[in-house]
């Protein structure tokens, strides 16, 4: 039986490996930043249309961008 930590690489390491540069990094951050602007104010306005306090939409948008 091989050993488990034999073919165990974080994907942080394997995505560097094969590629993933500074300028793939730009467009993610630029993407994220786009992705950011659209959601926030839509989790506030979802929020205020049923009748929560808009701070309750930030949180469901902030923990739910981490899930």
């Amino acid at each position: 039986m091989p050993h488990l930590q034999t073919g165990f690489h974080p994907k942080l390491v394997s995505s560097w490996r094969d590629g993933y540069d500074l300028a793939k990094f730009k467009a993610d951050v630029l993407a994220a930043l786009t992705v950011s602007i659209v959601a926030l104010p839509l989790s506030m306005a979802i929020a205020i249309a049923s009748h929560v306090s808009p701070e309750r939409g930030l949180y469901t948008a902030i923990i739910g961008g981490f899930i």
